[in-house]
């Protein structure tokens, strides 16, 4: 009997061993917790835009667990923000090494009626294929003197190699110097970024396609198709 005594006892003193270990280790590592007010991707006209973006900020509520404070950094100017897609990030760091992250994307537009505006992206072409949508950001730099209006791109690829499995090649990114559009539509751009070369046509208000074919890699072309997006 005493030895049976004995087996029951040590199992039950080595879940109260590990019952004691928990409760410390969790008490140690607390998770610092984020809320942020508003959306998580927000879109502002640049006509309607301050000199300065104004943040919403997060919830005071619930923001941590009595631990560490909030840091908030992003890349957006100060002043005369361009169009174009920025971040910012929210950090909230514990007692130990422990942190949380919580991102805000902010899109800043404008919509001129002919080519400028933000659209989702669909795209094909060498490399893997994907099915997700990518937002490009269209902006309106000046005129050619020609009557010809000139834009800018972010990335004439459309994420079409930021999407690929396990991040592969996401470096392939070519920012425009000018996209030009004629009277009749016809798309023609540049970038020095990655030497590549767009032509195109602007179907209708709400609908663009172009090529965009890398000089610098001869074998990659990527087919863009583009579809406005309505803010009312």
């Amino acid at each position: 009997m005493k030895k049976i005594y004995l087996l029951l006892i040590l199992p039950m003193m080595f879940l109260w061993a590990c019952e004691k270990d928990t409760e410390d280790i969790s008490e140690i590592q607390k998770i610092p917790t984020i809320k942020l007010k508003g959306p998580e991707k927000v879109y502002l006209k640049a006509a309607k835009l301050r000199s300065s973006y104004e943040e919403i900020g997060y919830k005071e509520e619930g923001a941590t667990t009595d631990v560490g404070k909030i840091k908030i950094v992003n890349n957006i100017p100060e002043n005369n923000i361009a169009p174009g897609v920025y971040y910012v990030k929210y950090i909230a760091v514990g007692d130990g090494v422990i942190r949380t992250e919580k991102y805000r994307t902010v899109v800043i537009y404008e919509d001129d009626g002919i080519l400028s505006g933000i659209y989702t992206a669909k795209t094909s072409g060498w490399g893997e294929i994907h099915d997700k949508e990518a937002e490009v950001v269209i902006s309106t730099v000046s005129d050619d003197g020609n009557g010809n209006k000139v834009y800018k791109c972010a990335d004439m690829y459309a994420s079409h190699f930021v999407f690929w499995k396990n991040g592969k090649y996401p470096w392939i990114v070519a920012n425009s110097n000018d996209i030009t559009i004629d009277d009749a539509g016809v798309i023609t751009a540049s970038s020095e970024m990655i030497s590549t070369e767009v032509t195109g046509q602007r179907i209708d208000g709400e609908h663009v396609k172009w090529s965009a074919h890398s000089l610098a890699y001869s074998w990659i072309t990527v087919e863009v198709e583009l579809t406005k997006k309505n803010f009312k």
